[in-house]
């Protein structure tokens, strides 16, 4: 996975779908949206498989931009989940 120019990879020492030939991460099983400091955090799990099986963590942070009157993306941190 690609973000913000810092690429990150996901090892596992086993096969975590071993019946499944998916190429792209899945988003949209788990989106939870915080609040903190006048900024919108958003946590969602990029997954793979059916069951799903979650494999990274991505976290953006969104701060005001008051120029464009909007919300803009400020960070985003990837973390792979250990299995």
């Amino acid at each position: 996975m690609k973000a913000q120019g810092k690429e990150s990879t996901f090892d596992y020492d086993f096969d975590p779908v071993p019946d499944i030939n998916q190429a792209q991460l899945a988003f949209g099983g788990v989106v939870i949206y915080t609040v903190e400091n006048q900024k919108i955090m958003l946590n969602i799990l990029g997954s793979i498989g059916i069951s799903p099986i979650y494999v990274a963590d991505v976290r953006i942070t969104y701060q005001f931009n008051r120029t464009n009157n909007e919300f803009l993306v400020e960070q985003i941190d990837v973390k792979p989940i250990e299995k």
